[in-house]
């Protein structure tokens, strides 16, 4: 008979949201179109600022602040990731800078990492990025 553990299927943890950004990028790392507008393709879009003139900010080389509409209890856990050719000289891997989901106005940095020296470095043009943030909005009773 095999283990319990075998079969531990894991839940959400009660009071989270997890949130789907994907944006195109553009030359020297411009945001361009953010994908899943009104919620088509993100499930949680709805959740992510419309204050700003974009949702996603390029602030510097390979770095990416992302608004949210409102403050939460906490961040919980973050992927970000590109999609595109594999090369060892843009940014490839995103790695959490700055976490202040917890106060107005609520965001995250994300800087994507080049492969080869691990310096920060801008996604290649017509890479899409794609950011999964999962939050905890309130404590369960």
């Amino acid at each position: 008979m095999a283990s319990p553990v075998d079969y531990v299927v894991r839940s959400p943890e009660a009071g989270t949201d997890t949130l789907y950004i994907q944006f195109l990028v553009g030359a020297t790392g411009a945001v361009g179109a953010i994908q899943g507008v009104n919620g088509s393709r993100m499930k949680e879009f709805r959740r992510i600022s419309t204050a700003n003139p974009s949702p996603v900010v390029r602030t510097g080389v390979g770095t990416y602040q992302v608004f949210l509409r409102e403050p939460w209890l906490a961040l919980l856990d973050y992927d970000a990731d590109t999609i595109g050719p594999v090369s060892a000289t843009t940014g490839r891997e995103g790695k959490l800078v700055t976490n202040s989901v917890t106060t107005a106005p609520a965001s995250v940095t994300i800087t994507f990492l080049r492969d080869d020296t691990g310096a920060a470095a801008d996604p290649s043009n017509g890479d899409i990025v794609c950011i999964t943030l999962t939050l905890k909005k309130f404590k369960p009773v």
